[in-house]
């Protein structure tokens, strides 16, 4: 057998990219945005075309597609396992940090004190009710 690459796969940049593209596809739908959107993407077809002799979006797109996974698989995926790697075990112990922060919080911050200790109760005078709920 072959070994299995367990390397997760975030793809951040892919996902971010294709979601700016879902948003232009969106805003194309809009009538009042639509003349300006056929106008951008002609212009960005003919620069794209002087500049790089890509003629169409449909291959700008799958070049853009091919340097982001790129980006990703060099750059941004280890640096969120990295940062994973780092954070796991306080997250690991999440219960016992989140409990001594609050710990600490609660000690320092008055407004947070539990209700007991802040508020001093003043004695209430005592009241007798008869067994026929008349006070007395």
């Amino acid at each position: 057998e072959t070994p299995v690459d367990e390397t997760p796969k975030f793809d951040v940049v892919e996902h971010v990219y294709e979601g700016a593209k879902s948003a232009w596809a969106f805003g194309k739908g809009i009538i009042v945005f639509k003349p300006f959107m056929g106008v951008a993407e002609g212009a960005a077809t003919k620069v794209l075309s002087i500049t790089t002799g890509i003629s169409t979006l449909e291959d700008a797109d799958k070049q853009i597609k091919c340097t982001l996974a790129g980006v990703d698989k060099e750059f941004i995926d280890p640096a969120i396992l990295k940062l994973w790697s780092a954070l796991e075990p306080v997250i690991g112990k999440g219960d016992e940090v989140l409990k001594t922060v609050l710990g600490f919080v609660t000690t320092k911050v008055p407004l947070l004190k539990a209700k007991e200790e802040v508020v001093t109760e003043t004695p209430s005078p005592a009241v007798e009710v008869s067994s026929c709920g008349v006070l007395s």
